[in-house]
């Protein structure tokens, strides 16, 4: 059952990225340059989580021409895939790493992160490089009972 659960909620997640991302109003500031692309690099490290914590990263684009293979993670291309979910499945116990990049420029990119905590105290990385620039680094942030690390971070 906490699969399902864990399933369900990454889909239901990455729906609402990619509705957040499709939604933009008509303000400048809000819209996406469809004539500006970009390219990117996240770097996430989760290290100490337990099975009975909850970590998503969730990463979603649209590209210029409609081609929905966007993703590599760890070098492998994502065939296909608009959308990206790394969860607590991904992570597992210990410390690992992922390096999620863009295959093509973009021009807008959705990121979703919740991290809980519900066992003892782990640390979470998150650096994201937009055109080569580091934009957010947020280096080994522990995540606590009382303290989660739950962000949404828009591209454009």
């Amino acid at each position: 059952m906490k699969k399902f659960n864990r399933s369900l909620f990454s889909v239901v997640a990455l729906l609402a990225s990619v509705v957040l991302l499709a939604s933009c109003g008509k303000d400048k500031d809000n819209t996406p340059d469809f004539n500006t692309v970009k390219s990117a690099k996240f770097t996430i490290t989760l290290s100490g989580a337990t099975a009975d914590d909850r970590a998503s990263f969730i990463f979603a684009s649209t590209t210029i021409d409609g081609n929905s293979t966007i993703w590599k993670v760890d070098g492998q291309v994502r065939q296909n895939e608009a959308g990206i979910t790394l969860d607590q499945d991904d992570f597992g116990t210990g410390t690992k790493t992922f390096v999620v990049e863009t295959t093509q420029a973009v021009p807008a990119i959705s990121v979703g992160i919740q991290c809980l905590n519900f066992d003892a105290n782990y640390t979470v990385s998150y650096k994201a490089e937009i055109n080569g620039q580091v934009v957010n680094n947020d280096q080994n942030v522990t995540v606590t009972t009382a303290k989660d690390y739950t962000h949404d971070f828009n591209y454009k």
